[in-house]
């Protein structure tokens, strides 16, 4: 009998204990999240320019994203792991895939405001006007 209650408590700390690191990981990406969207923000028109640079379409209408997908890679090791706590750069290199995917959405969302506020230009002296105002912002 105290040879089965022992076991029973051995299996429910291991439990417990596997549990706790999920839960720990999750908090730790989630954290890493956070700073990925602040640290964006902070970069958003190199990125945006990058991105423009680097997507681009084949003769067949297929979009290239390789060269883009090797720029957010170096972005995330070159900006984005000084940034973050050691469990949280594990925690964001067990999900590379979905991190660039976060990162791909954010600066596409981004891409396509400066998409739009381009289109919204008709005419000559608007577009003159537009470039001035983005000089001066720069």
């Amino acid at each position: 009998m105290t040879l089965c209650l022992l076991l029973v408590l051995v299996v429910l700390s291991a439990l417990g204990y596997v549990m706790l690191v999920v839960f720990l990981d999750r908090l730790a990406f989630r954290a890493a999240l956070g700073k990925i969207s602040s640290v964006i923000a902070k970069h958003e028109k190199p990125l945006v320019r990058r991105r423009f640079q680097t997507v681009r379409c084949d003769q067949h209408g297929n979009v290239l994203f390789d060269d883009w997908t090797a720029d957010i890679n170096s972005f995330i090791a070159a900006v984005l792991k000084p940034r973050l706590t050691e469990a949280q750069w594990r925690a964001i290199e067990r999900r590379r895939d979905s991190v660039v995917a976060v990162i791909e959405e954010h600066v596409a969302r981004l891409s396509s405001r400066e998409v739009e506020a381009l289109e919204s230009v008709a005419y000559p002296a608007e577009y003159d006007r537009y470039c001035a105002a983005e000089m001066r912002e720069a």
